[in-house]
């Protein structure tokens, strides 16, 4: 559904291509099959895979660009060993294949309109089924609540044994179509954190992201930042406040990235919350972000050509975000312009000055996703209202609240490891003070 230039980066999931059609000999025939598609990435045949795109995708990323996209993919997997197609809900309109690197292994998507011209491209690192494991002290139960607008939403409450109307906590996800448990390759920080505050006595919410459950029935056209986040997060914790199995005046929000980031408002908004926890949280507007994270992933590509158009490209999609006196209204990285807007109205530093309850902000020193740069507003926030905000350094943590192994970019992640200690403990000691 969306184009993952948000705090998840484009080297997550490589995002939505958006090309224009031109010209070309049958394309839309040649092209009718994910493996052929697949089949024209691994060959360096983007110039005639091009061709096969519907108009309405013109807008975004040029030939060059994909291919710049595929050789990053490339880099990130090694040589391509084997493509199998996977079971897709309408084989008719969309199909996907399983591409087996020597490193990692990646999904590919392709999507065609009634035309039969290919009107969606995604490629998103594989995730791997694995068994959710809660602790022994630990019980869980499903759940749905009632979201505003839209069917329900569905969840996991994680209680802590023997312990009678405990604090409870909403986890808000990053950006992107998110499970429950923030699952990313074989790592899932939320299930970690979950498991983690209950034994330390703190019942937890996790849900699934309303684009993880119904993103290919949301109308992306009207979409915003709170329809995607914001909204659904106050319903969740609602939904706890009045459950009946905690303590309904020490209900918390923890927010990871763009959970973070719309945490002022969700505090705001809500103000019978006791508190927030803001984990990799951005003190800068979201737009500002993305072109450090570019330009670390980039690093060594950015004096080519390559790596200079894709940069361009960042700069001219936030310029045209930010202009309101524009008529063109095409998507931007793939996705509507008024909904990059309404993520462009978040400006969290600012609202956070409206907020009453106290707030903690963990960072880590290794991430590379939510930089010095973009954090360092909050950091000073705190210094000056030390009784209402709290900022703690955390050294060697990455993004994902995970210990580094020091490896460069998305290659951190990839090694399967639970979400740090000291990230845990310095929650559950600050719900446990509030």
């Amino acid at each position: 559904m969306k184009m993952r230039y948000l705090l998840a980066s484009v080297a997550v999931s490589f995002g939505l291509f958006a090309l224009p059609a031109r010209a070309a000999p049958n394309p839309v025939a040649e092209f009718r099959n994910v493996q052929r598609v697949a089949e024209a990435l691994q060959s360096g045949r983007t110039q005639d895979l091009h061709t096969a795109f519907a108009p309405a995708m013109a807008t975004q990323v040029s030939a060059e660009q994909l291919a710049t996209a595929w050789t990053q993919v490339s880099q990130h997997g090694g040589r391509l060993l084997k493509v199998e197609p996977l079971v897709s809900d309408n084989n008719k309109t969309e199909q996907n294949a399983l591409l087996s690197f020597e490193r990692a292994k990646f999904v590919l998507q392709v999507i065609w309109d009634a035309n039969g011209q290919i009107s969606g491209l995604w490629l998103k690192p594989y995730q791997e089924p694995a068994a959710v494991t809660v602790d022994p002290a630990v019980s869980q139960q499903e759940i749905s609540f009632a979201a505003p607008e839209g069917p329900s939403i569905q969840g996991t409450i994680f209680l802590p044994k023997g312990v009678s109307n405990p604090p409870a906590i909403v986890l808000v996800h990053g950006s992107g179509p998110q499970d429950r448990y923030e699952t990313m390759g074989l790592n899932r920080p939320f299930l970690d954190i979950a498991n983690g505050l209950a034994k330390q006595g703190i019942a937890v919410l996790a849900y699934d992201k309303r684009t993880r459950t119904y993103g290919k029935t949301i109308d992306v056209t009207t979409l915003t930042i709170d329809q995607e986040s914001t909204d659904d997060a106050i319903a969740a914790a609602t939904w706890l406040r009045d459950s009946k199995q905690i303590d309904p005046k020490r209900v918390f929000v923890l927010g990871h990235s763009q959970g973070g980031l719309v945490l002022p408002r969700i505090l705001a908004r809500t103000p019978w919350l006791r508190g927030g926890i803001g984990l990799a949280a951005p003190g800068v507007k979201l737009i500002d972000v993305l072109p450090h994270q570019n330009e670390y992933l980039l690093a060594d590509q950015v004096g080519t050509p390559q790596g200079q158009q894709h940069m361009a490209m960042i700069r001219d999609g936030i310029a045209r975000i930010r202009d309101s006196d524009s008529k063109d209204m095409s998507p931007v990285f793939g996705l509507p312009l008024s909904y990059w807007r309404s993520v462009d109205a978040v400006d969290p530093l600012k609202e956070l000055q409206g907020v009453r309850q106290p707030v903690l902000f963990l960072q880590g020193t290794a991430d590379f996703q939510v930089t010095r740069a973009d954090w360092m507003g909050l950091q000073q926030l705190a210094a000056k209202s030390p009784a209402r905000i709290r900022f703690v350094e955390l050294p060697g943590i990455n993004h994902l609240g995970l210990k580094t192994e020091d490896k460069r970019g998305m290659d951190d992640y990839k090694a399967k490891r639970a979400v740090a200690p000291e990230v845990i403990d310095a929650m559950a000691a600050w719900i446990k003070r509030n």
